[in-house]
Formats: structure tokens, C-alpha cells, sequence
């Protein structure tokens, strides 16, 4: 029979769920999609009562939580919360724990709810919730002591959960607040480390650490280690993607930004207009492409290369006909005819903005 239910029949031999169970739950369902959260959440407590599987029990009243949170009924809501928080094992315990600290800071009791938020953190840091939990956590601190009293915390923190899954996000977060607190070098530094300690292609945060590290080195009078930083990260992605392979946010707009630095820091207008005509060819995707090809039409123009300028300019009007730029195409390609109407003032032909 165990094989059969491997195998052959696996809708019959699945677990049966409580008939009560399931008759509460669709009522549930039903009272919470009409908007009768009280009702739903004494509903989802009486499926609580008759699951007849401990996950589902759980699921239920952490549903039953969110229903009295919706309908007002806090008390109610916090002590489900709480409940099913203390169970380290429930599926729930990491989500109601945050929530549990969003209920105080929603009901305004602000003091309340961060010392709830950080114990969620200390207690869960492995939690898919606990990143955005701290960057909230974050804001929180500079607001009331700017961002020396955010990087204490996060030292703190660190302290006690730097061994897990929040480990990433405090090693980046501590090198922005050394940013914000002015610190370039101690900032550059942080993100370094970061991308260093996580590394392509696990890193969540690598390709913002790096980026972040190109532009300090720019501030600091640097630019050519800033390039090499942005290099680095391009290194890593494929010249060709193929199906299923991963297109990192911070890789079209390094190699802008290469491109940028080599135009603007450089002075070097040639190298500047092939990075911008790379990122057209390389990075399909990229919401970059058509101000890519403006800046490379523009320094066509500048290299006093007119055949190059109206290429570019013509290709942007193909393939980018909505682009902001296609209005402004004259300035830098007279066979296309004068500026229309249609051309923002702020465009200039000295640049993509």
C-alpha cells in the first residue's frame, strides 16, 4: 500500500483533513474576504480547535491574529501574536514576531514596538523578514540620533546575530551609515569587505557594495580604482546571457557609470562613447540603453565625428521612439531637422542630462 500511495494514487492516500477543520477555514475565508475581520478571526480560532495537524493549527490562528489586527481588536491580536512567537519551531513564530512589534508601532506606542522589532531580530535574524525589518529598524535610530547611534546599533547587533542569515545585510548597512556619518574611507572600506566576505554569486548585497565603492573612489579623487571596482563586478556577468541566467541590477548601470567616469572625471570622450555604445549592445534589457545612446551621439558630435553622432542618433529614434531624447535629436544630428517642441529644457547636448 505504501508504494501504491508513492506512486499510483496519491490524491487517495494524502492526509484527510478534519471536516470541521475545513468548513471553519472556508468560513473564515469567506468573512475575511467581506471584510468581517472580528468574525473572521473567531472563525479561524474554532479551525484552530479542530485542525487536526499542528501546522495547520498554527496557520490558523496566526490568521485568526491578522484578522482581529485588521478589525482593531489588539489585545486579542498580541497575545496570538506572542503565542505563537515563543514557539521557536511554528512556521509562524519569525511572522508573528514581527508582526507582533508592527501592532505597537502601528497603535503608535513607537518605544514599545522597536524594543518588540529588536527582539524579533535577535530572535529570528535568519528570517526572511529580518532584512527589511532592520533597515526599518535603522531609520528609527538616525532619525533619533543620526547615524552614529544606527552604527552603535549594528555593532551591537552584530555582536549577537553575526553568524547568521543577517550577517550580509549588517555588513552593508554599516558601511552606508559610515557613508552617512561622512566616513569615506571607513565606508569604502565596509563595502569592499562586503563584496569581498559575500561574494558573487550568493552576495545579495555585492553588486550595490562594489557600485557604492566605484563612487567613493570618484568623491575621493580616485576614479580610475572606482572603474576597476565597477570592472570587477562586470567581469562576473556573462558577455551573452542566456536563458536562466542572472542580470544583477548594478550591471548596466556600472558600466554607465564607467562610462560616465571616463567622460566627466577622465576626460577621455572616445573610451566614454564606446562604454555607452557597450551598454547598448551588451545589456538588452537595460532601462539605460536610450541614455546611453544619447550621451554616445553626443560625443559623436563632440569628437567631431558626424557620421557617428547621426548613427547613433538614428538608432535612438528606432529603436527608442518614446525616449525623452528623440525630440532633441537635431542638436546633435542636423539631418534629422531642428529641436521640436518635444525636447526638454533640461536636455542639453553637453550630456544625457
Amino acid at each position: 500500500m505504501t508504494a501504491l500511495c508513492g506512486l499510483s494514487l496519491p490524491a487517495s492516500c494524502a492526509p484527510r483533513r478534519n471536516p470541521d477543520f475545513a468548513r471553519a477555514e472556508a468560513a473564515a475565508t469567506r468573512a475575511y474576504g467581506h471584510g468581517r475581520y472580528g468574525e473572521a478571526g473567531d472563525l479561524w480560532l474554532a479551525a484552530a480547535s479542530a485542525a487536526g495537524r499542528p501546522r495547520d493549527a498554527d496557520e490558523a490562528r496566526y490568521r485568526a491574529a491578522a484578522s482581529y489586527a485588521r478589525a482593531g481588536r489588539e489585545p486579542e491580536a498580541a497575545t496570538l501574536y506572542e503565542e505563537l512567537a515563543e514557539n521557536a519551531e511554528g512556521e509562524r513564530a519569525a511572522r508573528a514576531a514581527f508582526d507582533r512589534a508592527e501592532l505597537e508601532l502601528d497603535a503608535g506606542r513607537v518605544e514599545a514596538g522597536i524594543a518588540l522589532r529588536d527582539r524579533a531580530l535577535r530572535a529570528y535574524p535568519d528570517s526572511g523578514l529580518a532584512g527589511r525589518a532592520l533597515q526599518r529598524q535603522l531609520a528609527w535610530y538616525v532619525e533619533r540620533g543620526g547615524p552614529g547611534a544606527a552604527l552603535a546599533y549594528l555593532d551591537a547587533l552584530a555582536g549577537e546575530v553575526g553568524g547568521s542569515e543577517l550577517a550580509e545585510t549588517i555588513a552593508y548597512e554599516r558601511a552606508v551609515h559610515l557613508a552617512l556619518a561622512g566616513d569615506q574611507e571607513a565606508a569604502l572600506a565596509a563595502f569592499l569587505e562586503t563584496a569581498e566576505r559575500f561574494s558573487y554569486p550568493l552576495g545579495v548585497y555585492w553588486d550595490d557594495a562594489l557600485y557604492r565603492a566605484a563612487q567613493l573612489e570618484v568623491e575621493l579623487g580616485r576614479p580610475r580604482q572606482g572603474i576597476a571596482h565597477l570592472e570587477r563586478m562586470l567581469r562576473e556577468r556573462e558577455p551573452k546571457p542566456i536563458a536562466g541566467s542572472v542580470e544583477r541590477p548594478r550591471f548596466s548601470p556600472a558600466r554607465f557609470l564607467v562610462a560616465e567616469i571616463l567622460r566627466d572625471e577622465l576626460h577621455d570622450r572616445a573610451a566614454a562613447r564606446r562604454e555607452f555604445l557597450r551598454l547598448v549592445d551588451e545589456h538588452p534589457t537595460s532601462r539605460l540603453r536610450d541614455d546611453a545612446l544619447w550621451a554616445a551621439a553626443v560625443l559623436g558630435d563632440e569628437l567631431d565625428d558626424p557620421r557617428g553622432a547621426c548613427r547613433d542618433a538614428r538608432r535612438l529614434a528606432r529603436d527608442f521612439p518614446s525616449s525623452r531624447y528623440v525630440g532633441c535629436l537635431g542638436r546633435v544630428c542636423p539631418e534629422l531637422g531642428a529641436p521640436t517642441a518635444d525636447c526638454p529644457s533640461y536636455v542639453e547636448s553637453s550630456g544625457a542630462e
